[in-house]
Protein backbone atom coordinates (compact mmCIF):
# COMPACT_ATOMS: atom_id res chain seq x y z
CA UNK A 1 0.00 0.00 0.00
CA UNK A 2 1.91 3.41 -1.05
CA UNK A 3 -0.67 5.76 0.55
CA UNK A 4 0.53 10.16 -0.17
CA UNK A 5 -0.60 12.43 2.44
CA UNK A 6 -0.69 15.79 0.60
CA UNK A 7 -1.37 19.79 1.55
CA UNK A 8 -0.44 19.55 5.32
CA UNK A 9 2.38 20.98 7.46
CA UNK A 10 5.15 18.35 8.32
CA UNK A 11 7.12 18.65 11.30
CA UNK A 12 10.47 18.74 10.98
CA UNK A 13 12.86 18.25 14.01
CA UNK A 14 15.99 19.95 12.31
CA UNK A 15 14.01 23.27 12.35
CA UNK A 16 11.41 22.38 15.61
CA UNK A 17 8.29 23.48 13.33
CA UNK A 18 5.83 22.52 11.03
CA UNK A 19 6.63 22.82 7.06
CA UNK A 20 3.99 22.71 4.00
CA UNK A 21 5.60 19.26 2.87
CA UNK A 22 3.87 16.59 0.98
CA UNK A 23 4.78 12.95 2.58
CA UNK A 24 4.69 9.38 1.18
CA UNK A 25 4.46 6.35 2.56
CA UNK A 26 4.44 2.85 1.26
CA UNK A 27 4.70 -0.48 3.11
CA UNK A 28 5.85 0.58 6.76
CA UNK A 29 7.65 2.98 6.07
CA UNK A 30 8.31 6.61 4.91
CA UNK A 31 9.64 6.88 1.50
CA UNK A 32 10.03 10.54 0.27
CA UNK A 33 8.79 13.62 1.81
CA UNK A 34 9.28 16.55 -0.66
CA UNK A 35 7.84 20.17 -1.60
CA UNK A 36 4.01 20.17 -2.78
CA UNK A 37 2.88 18.65 -5.20
CA UNK A 38 6.18 17.08 -6.53
CA UNK A 39 5.31 13.83 -5.12
CA UNK A 40 2.38 13.47 -7.90
CA UNK A 41 4.87 13.58 -11.11
CA UNK A 42 7.38 10.71 -9.74
CA UNK A 43 4.79 8.80 -8.30
CA UNK A 44 2.02 8.56 -10.99
CA UNK A 45 0.35 6.15 -11.40
CA UNK A 46 2.10 3.90 -8.29
CA UNK A 47 -0.30 5.72 -5.42
CA UNK A 48 -2.91 3.56 -3.86
CA UNK A 49 -4.65 6.21 -1.78
CA UNK A 50 -4.28 9.80 -1.05
CA UNK A 51 -5.14 11.55 2.50
CA UNK A 52 -5.94 15.10 2.16
CA UNK A 53 -4.40 16.77 5.19
CA UNK A 54 -4.98 20.83 4.26
CA UNK A 55 -5.03 22.81 7.71
CA UNK A 56 -3.71 20.02 9.47
CA UNK A 57 -0.46 19.07 11.77
CA UNK A 58 1.19 16.09 10.38
CA UNK A 59 3.24 14.70 13.31
CA UNK A 60 5.19 11.70 14.60
CA UNK A 61 2.91 9.51 16.55
CA UNK A 62 3.36 9.98 20.38
CA UNK A 63 5.21 8.28 22.52
CA UNK A 64 4.97 7.52 26.52
CA UNK A 65 7.92 6.07 27.96
CA UNK A 66 6.25 5.72 31.31
CA UNK A 67 2.84 3.71 31.19
CA UNK A 68 0.78 0.78 33.01
CA UNK A 69 -1.88 0.96 30.62
CA UNK A 70 -2.92 -2.43 30.04
CA UNK A 71 -1.33 -3.60 33.16
CA UNK A 72 -3.17 -1.35 35.61
CA UNK A 73 -6.58 -0.75 33.80
CA UNK A 74 -9.25 1.82 33.70
CA UNK A 75 -12.09 -0.75 34.57
CA UNK A 76 -12.75 -3.62 37.10
CA UNK A 77 -10.21 -6.02 35.62
CA UNK A 78 -7.67 -5.39 38.60
CA UNK A 79 -4.38 -4.09 38.96
CA UNK A 80 -1.46 -6.70 37.34
CA UNK A 81 1.66 -4.38 37.67
CA UNK A 82 2.43 -4.69 40.87
CA UNK A 83 4.24 -7.88 42.64
CA UNK A 84 4.07 -6.94 45.66
CA UNK A 85 5.74 -10.15 47.54
CA UNK A 86 9.02 -9.43 47.43
CA UNK A 87 11.15 -6.82 47.28
CA UNK A 88 13.20 -7.73 44.12
CA UNK A 89 11.62 -9.48 41.65
CA UNK A 90 13.61 -8.44 38.46
CA UNK A 91 12.60 -11.58 36.60
CA UNK A 92 9.01 -10.78 36.22
CA UNK A 93 7.71 -9.35 33.16
CA UNK A 94 5.66 -6.30 32.11
CA UNK A 95 4.27 -8.61 28.56
CA UNK A 96 2.92 -10.87 31.17
CA UNK A 97 0.93 -8.11 32.86
CA UNK A 98 -0.97 -7.13 30.22
CA UNK A 99 -4.39 -7.37 29.37
CA UNK A 100 -4.94 -6.77 25.46
CA UNK A 101 -8.44 -6.26 25.84
CA UNK A 102 -8.34 -2.56 28.10
CA UNK A 103 -9.87 -0.01 26.11
CA UNK A 104 -7.57 2.74 26.58
CA UNK A 105 -5.58 0.90 24.39
CA UNK A 106 -8.19 1.16 21.35
CA UNK A 107 -8.56 4.79 22.80
CA UNK A 108 -4.73 5.62 22.87
CA UNK A 109 -4.92 4.99 19.00
CA UNK A 110 -7.64 7.55 18.97
CA UNK A 111 -5.57 10.04 20.39
CA UNK A 112 -2.48 9.70 18.17
CA UNK A 113 -0.48 7.99 20.34
CA UNK A 114 1.30 4.89 18.70
CA UNK A 115 4.04 3.90 21.54
CA UNK A 116 4.40 3.06 25.09
CA UNK A 117 6.67 1.71 27.34
CA UNK A 118 4.90 -0.66 29.73
CA UNK A 119 6.73 -0.87 33.30
CA UNK A 120 6.02 -2.84 36.27
CA UNK A 121 4.65 -0.69 39.48
CA UNK A 122 7.26 1.06 41.85
CA UNK A 123 6.26 -1.38 44.81
CA UNK A 124 9.92 -3.25 44.82
CA UNK A 125 13.06 -1.73 44.79
CA UNK A 126 13.86 -4.03 41.51
CA UNK A 127 10.35 -4.24 39.68
CA UNK A 128 10.96 -6.39 36.75
CA UNK A 129 11.47 -5.93 33.23
CA UNK A 130 9.53 -3.13 30.96
CA UNK A 131 8.45 -3.82 27.52
CA UNK A 132 8.09 -1.63 24.31
CA UNK A 133 4.68 -1.71 22.75
CA UNK A 134 2.12 -0.58 20.36
CA UNK A 135 -1.50 -0.56 21.21
CA UNK A 136 -3.10 -2.25 18.55
CA UNK A 137 -3.74 -5.99 18.32
CA UNK A 138 -5.25 -9.19 19.19
CA UNK A 139 -2.85 -10.27 21.58
CA UNK A 140 0.14 -9.20 23.85
CA UNK A 141 2.48 -10.88 20.60
CA UNK A 142 0.78 -8.74 18.20
CA UNK A 143 1.66 -5.89 20.24
CA UNK A 144 4.72 -6.01 21.40
CA UNK A 145 8.00 -4.50 19.55
CA UNK A 146 10.84 -5.48 22.56
CA UNK A 147 9.52 -8.02 25.17
CA UNK A 148 12.46 -6.68 27.26
CA UNK A 149 14.01 -3.11 27.16
CA UNK A 150 14.57 -1.62 30.87
CA UNK A 151 15.19 -3.43 33.92
CA UNK A 152 12.28 -1.34 36.44
CA UNK A 153 13.59 -0.25 39.89
CA UNK A 154 12.21 2.21 42.70
CA UNK A 155 13.95 4.31 45.16
CA UNK A 156 12.32 6.34 47.64
CA UNK A 157 8.60 6.20 49.05
CA UNK A 158 7.11 3.48 47.53
CA UNK A 159 8.91 0.53 48.14
CA UNK A 160 9.16 1.91 52.11
CA UNK A 161 5.35 1.92 52.44
CA UNK A 162 5.10 -1.57 51.08
CA UNK A 163 7.18 -3.52 52.94
CA UNK A 164 7.83 -1.29 56.15
CA UNK A 165 4.47 -1.79 57.56
CA UNK A 166 4.72 -5.68 57.69
CA UNK A 167 7.81 -5.65 59.32
CA UNK A 168 10.24 -6.41 56.13
CA UNK A 169 12.60 -5.16 54.07
CA UNK A 170 13.35 -1.97 52.90
CA UNK A 171 11.90 0.16 55.82
CA UNK A 172 13.31 3.59 54.89
CA UNK A 173 15.04 5.11 52.65
CA UNK A 174 18.95 3.60 53.67
CA UNK A 175 17.64 0.21 52.75
CA UNK A 176 16.33 1.26 50.00
CA UNK A 177 20.17 1.82 48.91
CA UNK A 178 21.71 -1.18 50.33
CA UNK A 179 19.36 -3.48 48.49
CA UNK A 180 20.01 -2.16 45.16
CA UNK A 181 23.29 -1.44 45.86
CA UNK A 182 24.00 -5.51 47.14
CA UNK A 183 21.79 -7.07 44.36
CA UNK A 184 23.85 -5.04 41.50
CA UNK A 185 26.95 -5.89 42.82
CA UNK A 186 26.16 -9.45 43.23
CA UNK A 187 24.91 -9.19 39.60
CA UNK A 188 27.47 -7.65 37.96
CA UNK A 189 30.18 -10.30 39.61
CA UNK A 190 28.12 -13.13 37.94
CA UNK A 191 27.87 -11.07 34.94
CA UNK A 192 31.91 -10.80 34.98
CA UNK A 193 32.31 -14.26 35.63
CA UNK A 194 30.05 -15.24 33.34
CA UNK A 195 31.93 -16.46 30.31
CA UNK A 196 33.75 -19.07 32.64
CA UNK A 197 30.66 -20.49 33.77
CA UNK A 198 29.44 -24.21 33.05
CA UNK A 199 26.15 -24.69 31.60
CA UNK A 200 24.76 -26.09 34.96
CA UNK A 201 26.09 -22.52 36.32
CA UNK A 202 23.87 -20.74 34.69
CA UNK A 203 21.28 -18.94 36.78
CA UNK A 204 18.04 -17.90 35.35
CA UNK A 205 17.72 -15.37 38.13
CA UNK A 206 21.29 -13.54 37.03
CA UNK A 207 20.92 -13.86 33.40
CA UNK A 208 17.79 -11.21 33.60
CA UNK A 209 21.01 -8.98 34.64
CA UNK A 210 22.67 -9.88 31.58
CA UNK A 211 21.67 -7.07 28.71
CA UNK A 212 21.93 -4.38 31.31
CA UNK A 213 25.73 -4.89 31.98
CA UNK A 214 25.98 -5.68 28.35
CA UNK A 215 24.88 -2.31 27.36
CA UNK A 216 22.03 -3.08 25.77
CA UNK A 217 19.10 -2.18 28.14
CA UNK A 218 18.91 0.73 30.85
CA UNK A 219 18.23 0.55 34.12
CA UNK A 220 14.56 2.63 34.74
CA UNK A 221 14.62 3.90 38.09
CA UNK A 222 11.72 5.78 39.98
CA UNK A 223 12.70 8.64 41.46
CA UNK A 224 11.34 11.81 42.77
CA UNK A 225 12.85 13.63 45.75
CA UNK A 226 16.12 15.03 44.46
CA UNK A 227 18.27 13.13 47.23
CA UNK A 228 16.36 10.21 45.63
CA UNK A 229 17.83 11.24 42.35
CA UNK A 230 21.38 11.87 43.46
CA UNK A 231 21.14 8.17 45.49
CA UNK A 232 20.13 6.88 41.89
CA UNK A 233 23.04 8.39 40.18
CA UNK A 234 25.14 7.37 42.84
CA UNK A 235 24.65 3.52 43.30
CA UNK A 236 25.11 3.33 39.51
CA UNK A 237 27.77 5.31 38.62
CA UNK A 238 30.62 2.67 39.36
CA UNK A 239 28.86 -0.02 37.33
CA UNK A 240 28.82 2.35 34.40
CA UNK A 241 25.29 1.01 33.72
CA UNK A 242 22.93 3.16 31.44
CA UNK A 243 19.67 4.77 33.23
CA UNK A 244 16.75 6.57 32.82
CA UNK A 245 15.65 9.01 35.68
CA UNK A 246 11.77 8.16 35.72
CA UNK A 247 9.07 11.48 37.46
CA UNK A 248 12.63 13.00 38.38
CA UNK A 249 9.87 15.33 40.38
CA UNK A 250 12.31 17.32 42.66
CA UNK A 251 15.04 17.33 39.28
CA UNK A 252 14.85 21.53 39.49
CA UNK A 253 16.47 21.17 42.93
CA UNK A 254 20.05 19.32 41.72
CA UNK A 255 19.69 20.82 37.82
CA UNK A 256 22.98 21.65 37.71
CA UNK A 257 24.23 18.16 38.49
CA UNK A 258 21.97 16.72 35.86
CA UNK A 259 22.90 19.44 33.23
CA UNK A 260 26.37 17.85 33.38
CA UNK A 261 25.02 14.17 32.48
CA UNK A 262 23.54 12.48 29.56
CA UNK A 263 20.88 10.78 31.53
CA UNK A 264 17.60 10.73 30.08
CA UNK A 265 14.85 12.38 32.00
CA UNK A 266 11.29 11.12 32.02
CA UNK A 267 9.24 14.05 34.07
CA UNK A 268 5.74 13.85 35.20
CA UNK A 269 2.91 12.69 35.50
CA UNK A 270 2.19 16.86 34.99
CA UNK A 271 -1.28 16.57 36.17
CA UNK A 272 -1.02 14.16 38.89
CA UNK A 273 -1.99 15.38 42.84
CA UNK A 274 0.36 15.67 45.36
CA UNK A 275 -1.19 12.48 46.99
CA UNK A 276 2.12 11.34 49.14
CA UNK A 277 4.87 12.96 51.25
CA UNK A 278 7.66 12.57 48.54
CA UNK A 279 5.29 15.02 46.00
CA UNK A 280 5.65 17.89 48.46
CA UNK A 281 8.00 20.18 46.83
CA UNK A 282 6.59 18.67 43.46
CA UNK A 283 6.61 21.84 40.80
CA UNK A 284 4.78 22.07 37.30
CA UNK A 285 7.98 24.06 36.34
CA UNK A 286 10.49 20.78 36.87
CA UNK A 287 10.16 19.86 33.14
CA UNK A 288 10.83 23.53 31.62
CA UNK A 289 13.80 24.29 34.17
CA UNK A 290 15.30 21.10 33.13
CA UNK A 291 14.87 21.79 29.61
CA UNK A 292 16.24 25.60 29.68
CA UNK A 293 19.34 23.92 31.50
CA UNK A 294 19.97 21.56 28.47
CA UNK A 295 18.40 18.68 30.08
CA UNK A 296 16.84 15.90 27.58
CA UNK A 297 13.03 16.09 28.75
CA UNK A 298 10.40 13.37 27.87
CA UNK A 299 7.12 13.73 29.37
CA UNK A 300 5.64 10.37 30.62
CA UNK A 301 1.80 9.85 31.43
CA UNK A 302 2.63 6.73 34.14
CA UNK A 303 -1.36 6.11 32.89
CA UNK A 304 -3.26 5.28 34.82
CA UNK A 305 -2.20 8.15 37.03
CA UNK A 306 -2.39 11.30 34.06
CA UNK A 307 -4.63 9.89 31.39
CA UNK A 308 -2.06 9.18 28.66
CA UNK A 309 -4.80 10.17 25.77
CA UNK A 310 -4.50 13.95 27.20
CA UNK A 311 -0.25 13.56 26.59
CA UNK A 312 0.09 15.90 24.07
CA UNK A 313 -2.18 18.72 26.07
CA UNK A 314 0.06 17.85 29.01
CA UNK A 315 3.15 19.03 26.42
CA UNK A 316 1.14 21.68 25.97
CA UNK A 317 0.99 23.06 29.54
CA UNK A 318 4.60 23.00 29.75
CA UNK A 319 4.50 24.98 26.44
CA UNK A 320 2.22 27.31 28.42
CA UNK A 321 4.63 27.84 31.08
CA UNK A 322 7.69 28.84 29.15
CA UNK A 323 9.40 25.54 27.54
CA UNK A 324 9.84 26.43 24.41
CA UNK A 325 7.29 25.16 21.49
CA UNK A 326 9.82 22.86 19.97
CA UNK A 327 11.40 20.95 22.88
CA UNK A 328 7.43 20.77 24.09
CA UNK A 329 7.09 18.81 20.89
CA UNK A 330 10.23 17.17 21.54
CA UNK A 331 9.12 16.53 25.13
CA UNK A 332 6.08 13.85 22.97
CA UNK A 333 8.20 11.86 20.62
CA UNK A 334 12.04 12.73 19.27
CA UNK A 335 13.09 12.60 23.26
CA UNK A 336 10.97 9.52 24.47
CA UNK A 337 11.99 7.78 21.52
CA UNK A 338 15.60 8.43 22.33
CA UNK A 339 15.37 7.53 25.66
CA UNK A 340 13.75 4.21 25.02
CA UNK A 341 16.58 3.62 21.81
CA UNK A 342 14.13 3.53 19.42
CA UNK A 343 14.66 6.81 17.13
CA UNK A 344 16.54 4.78 14.75
CA UNK A 345 12.82 4.02 13.30
CA UNK A 346 10.41 5.95 15.25
CA UNK A 347 10.63 9.46 17.12
CA UNK A 348 10.37 11.78 14.23
CA UNK A 349 9.33 12.24 10.54
CA UNK A 350 12.02 11.20 7.91
CA UNK A 351 12.57 9.19 4.70
CA UNK A 352 13.50 5.25 5.84
CA UNK A 353 11.49 5.92 8.97
CA UNK A 354 8.62 3.72 10.34
CA UNK A 355 5.35 5.25 9.14
CA UNK A 356 4.07 6.33 13.03
CA UNK A 357 2.13 9.16 12.34
CA UNK A 358 -0.74 11.24 13.80
CA UNK A 359 -2.53 13.71 11.79
CA UNK A 360 -4.09 16.80 14.64
CA UNK A 361 -6.53 19.38 12.99
CA UNK A 362 -4.20 22.14 15.25
CA UNK A 363 -0.91 22.14 17.08
CA UNK A 364 -0.46 18.53 19.31
CA UNK A 365 -0.26 21.26 22.24
CA UNK A 366 -3.46 22.27 21.89
CA UNK A 367 -6.38 21.10 24.33
CA UNK A 368 -9.09 21.31 21.45
CA UNK A 369 -7.05 19.95 18.57
CA UNK A 370 -8.29 16.55 17.71
CA UNK A 371 -6.52 13.27 15.61
CA UNK A 372 -7.47 12.92 13.07
CA UNK A 373 -6.19 10.19 11.38
CA UNK A 374 -3.42 8.00 13.35
CA UNK A 375 -0.97 5.62 11.04
CA UNK A 376 0.41 2.97 12.38
CA UNK A 377 3.28 0.91 10.93
CA UNK A 378 2.04 2.76 7.80
CA UNK A 379 -1.60 1.42 8.07
CA UNK A 380 -4.26 4.33 8.62
CA UNK A 381 -5.79 2.41 11.97
CA UNK A 382 -8.18 5.63 12.82
CA UNK A 383 -9.95 8.11 11.05
CA UNK A 384 -11.79 10.99 11.87
CA UNK A 385 -12.31 12.25 8.11
CA UNK A 386 -12.99 9.68 5.65
CA UNK A 387 -14.14 11.65 3.01
CA UNK A 388 -11.11 13.27 3.08
CA UNK A 389 -9.38 9.43 1.96
CA UNK A 390 -9.55 8.94 -1.54
CA UNK A 391 -8.60 5.69 -3.72
CA UNK A 392 -6.42 6.55 -6.68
Amino acid sequence: MTTLLTGGEIFQDEEGDFIPLDLLIEGHHITEITPPGELWNSWEGRIDQEVDVRGCKVFPGLIDAHSHMGMWVSCSLGNDSNECSDPLTPAVRAVDGINPADPDLRRALSHGLTTMMLTPGSGNILAGQAAIIQPCGTSVSDMTLYPYKALKAALGENPVSVYGPVGKSPANRMENARVLREVLEEAHTYWKNRKNLSPQEYHPYWEVFTPLFNGDIPLKIHCHRADDILTAIRITDPFSIRITLDHCTEGYLVVEELAQRNIPLLTGPQFMFKTKEELRQKSEMNPVILSEHGCEVSLISDHPFDNALFLGAQAGELYKRGMSRKNALFAIARNPARALEIDDSRGSLEKGKVADISVFDGSPLEMRSRCIHTFLDGKLVHTEAKEKIRCC
